[in-house]
């Protein structure tokens, strides 16, 4: 049979019988498109956001390495990474995305009742933290780049539930009601029926123009797109993953404007982002389409429902961390099976041990960075900063986090030789003197201990402005855009000076004995000396 109830439902005759169990219905948002006013568009695409878009895009269709915008949110430690590519011509010619969001970019707001900005929630943001949290986040993001937001509207939603109470078969069908026409357009279409065993993966009625509903096998699909995540969700429920469908309305915005407000008749209920996400919008909606389309079992029974909570305010059935941990048993099987093709011709001798295939790729992999200009830790780094998962997004500057504190300290060291060195030149009486009796050595000696304050002034400067902006001074390429040639080129002026003060640290005594015999005898002859040259140039312009 294909009803796979499990809940006790008492007995007749000695036999047990069961019922639909509500707790193994998973109702969700699985996709969520929609368009946005921006009273502000032109003039902050006219500031410099265009211009930063077409260049992005440019690099996108000439290289492999694909510009980034990176936005600060509340609520996240590290700012998030968006990659620039090309939008959905002809409507839109820009877009920037990563792994949860997609905002896609008119060049200038001129085209009549078309919105200038597009945005797409991807599946598993939305099943992370429910629809009207992922909506939310994504108009602060907007907010991030500069942008005032109006009126949103919906370009696509879709409703679905995931249970493993009833496997659908062929034979199902007979007792499924759909809206019919006399041209057919909604008829059922079968995807991989089997007329021998009535079973399908997946069935369609209706067109992806307007309105489809799609019931399908999902844990087959998890599996051949490998979606694990689904499958671990379904254990972590009590839910057979073996034998999971899904039940999905696909609802446009061409079907969603003909509703009228269920309160007041108005026209446009679903013409509004704020109408269609609140609690009273999804119900309607969701209580609508299984009504129109329905099912003679206690199964549906359980659909019509619909408890409106488990739409707007699903949240923690999924983390995303669990994505990336679910997958690694499969990620190292398939990196063993690589490693051996590595060393399949190897001809050295017979027999390698798996310590000598890794570092034959080690050798390898660092080959391909030269060549490709590749770096593993800077690349890690901008894929996890792609996430917008608060784990993953504080994962992603861990490391950069240690370096950059090692620097600091590595500085603090240098700015302590530095003082000492100060310290020194300022107690001898060459330095007391030299006011009253202003020479050449005495003004090389000015130069010196101006050279050593504007040093420590560079260093200061530098150490306050990594305590206070510890999250975003970085050594990879992404930062030090951030701060500019400014930084990298002190950070290369103090690694030089380091190396200048150890020098000095050797020779400061023996040379202040010379200098301070020579002294001595120019004072009693005209006989000009040469004062030891500075240790680096000043870098007072960098500050």
């Amino acid at each position: 049979m294909p009803a796979k109830y499990t809940k006790p439902n008492g007995s007749s005759r000695g036999k047990a019988l069961f019922a639909p169990d509500p707790e193994k219905y998973l109702f969700n948002v699985d996709t969520l498109w929609y368009t946005v006013e921006i009273p502000n568009f032109d003039s902050v695409m006219d500031e410099g956001l265009r211009e930063r878009l077409v260049r992005g895009r440019s690099t996108s269709d000439d290289s492999m390495e694909l510009e980034t915008i990176e936005l600060k949110l509340d609520g996240y430690d590290n700012p998030i990474a968006f990659e620039i590519l090309p939008g959905q011509r002809p409507m839109y010619q820009f877009s920037i995305r990563n792994e949860d969001y997609a905002f896609y970019f008119r060049s200038k707001d001129n085209v009549s009742n078309t919105n200038p900005v597009k945005v797409q929630i991807n599946q598993f943001k939305l099943w992370t933290v429910g629809a009207e949290d992922a909506y939310v986040e994504s108009l602060q993001f907007l907010v991030a780049l500069g942008f005032v937001f109006g009126k949103a509207k919906p370009n696509r939603i879709d409703l679905c539930v995931h249970s493993d109470q009833f496997s659908w078969e062929y034979g199902d069908f007979r007792k499924f009601n759909y809206p019919r026409d006399p041209k057919r357009s909604n008829a059922p279409i079968f995807w991989h029926l089997d007329p021998d065993t009535d079973l399908f993966e997946t069935v369609y009625f209706g067109s992806r123009e307007t309105l489809q509903l799609r019931i399908y096998n999902k844990s087959l699909e998890s599996k051949r797109k490998d979606k694990p995540y689904f499958l671990k969700l379904y254990e972590e429920k009590g839910m057979d993953p073996n034998n999971v469908w899904n039940v999905e309305f696909e609802v446009h915005r061409d079907y969603l404007k003909d509703f009228l407000n269920p309160d007041t008749f108005d026209e446009d209920f679903y013409d509004d982002m704020e109408n269609l996400l609140s609690q009273k919008g999804l119900s309607y909606l969701w209580s609508w389409l299984v009504t129109k389309y329905s099912h003679d079992s206690p199964h549906w029974k359980v659909l019509q429902k619909g408890d409106i909570n488990k739409f707007s305010l699903f949240s923690d059935e999924l983390i995303r961390v669990k994505d990336v941990d679910s997958s690694k048993e499969r990620e190292v099987a398939q990196l063993y099976g690589r490693l051996m093709k590595i060393v399949l011709d190897d001809e050295t001798h017979e027999g390698i041990e798996f310590a000598e295939a890794v570092m034959k790729f080690v050798k390898m992999a660092g080959k391909f960075e030269a060549d490709k200009g590749k770096n593993f830790t800077e690349g890690l780094v901008r894929k996890r900063s792609k996430y917008v998962d608060q784990r993953l997004n504080r994962l992603a500057y861990q490391r950069e986090k240690h370096v950059l504190t090692g620097y600091v300290d590595e500085v603090a060291r240098t700015e302590e030789q530095m003082r000492n060195a100060l310290d020194f030149y300022r107690s001898e009486p060459i330095y007391r003197n030299w006011r009253d009796e202003p020479t050449e050595e005495t003004r090389d000696i000015a130069k010196l201990i101006g050279n050593l304050e504007s040093e420590l002034l560079a260093v200061s400067i530098y150490r306050e402005m990594n305590n206070d902006k510890m999250c975003y001074v970085h050594s990879s390429p992404i930062y030090e855009k951030k701060l500019g040639n400014k930084l990298v080129s002190l950070r290369a002026e103090l690694e030089r000076k380091k190396n200048d003060l150890k020098v000095l640290e050797i020779e400061r005594n023996a040379e202040y004995d010379e200098v301070s015999k020579k002294y001595e005898e120019n004072k009693k002859s005209s006989n000009k000396i040469k004062m030891p040259q500075p240790l680096t140039e000043t870098v007072g312009h960098m500050r």
